[in-house]
């Protein structure tokens, strides 16, 4: 089944995306207040990278970094796994099992984040898959 398919995958149309010299105090702040768990790091319109709950807990509060003296260029991981609508859910499943992450961006045709698929997305649609 391709991602573009699946119901539960599209109520996460809007992505939370900020530039990377956003302090990591006001992302934290913006993700609270939007009840997400990650942001997409961008530069321009150009995707960068992504910080997400995880990265804030062990590269600022364990090693104790006040947030509004850093960036979010600085503790984000750039090396990112992508998808596109037309790649099918295995696809994005085996990525995101294989790459222990939970947060994974879906790219439009000329790059740009469209969505973002979570662990708490798939859990969504197989419950949605029993209920019919």
């Amino acid at each position: 089944m391709k991602i573009k398919d699946v119901p539960a995958f599209q109520k996460n149309m809007e992505v939370l995306s900020m530039d990377i010299k956003t302090t990591v105090l006001e992302a934290a702040r913006e993700m609270e207040k939007r009840n997400v768990g990650s942001v997409i790091v961008t530069e321009g319109k150009m995707l960068c990278g992504i910080v997400t709950e995880r990265d804030l807990l062990r590269r600022v509060v364990a090693k104790n970094i006040s947030p509004d003296g850093i960036f979010l260029e600085d503790i984000m991981t750039s090396k990112l796994d992508i998808v596109t609508p037309e790649d099918t859910t295995a696809k994005a499943v085996e990525l995101m099992t294989n790459g222990n992450f939970r947060h994974l961006p879906v790219v439009g045709e000329y790059g740009e984040v469209i969505s973002m698929l979570s662990q708490r997305d798939f859990y969504a649609a197989l419950r949605d898959l029993r209920a019919s």
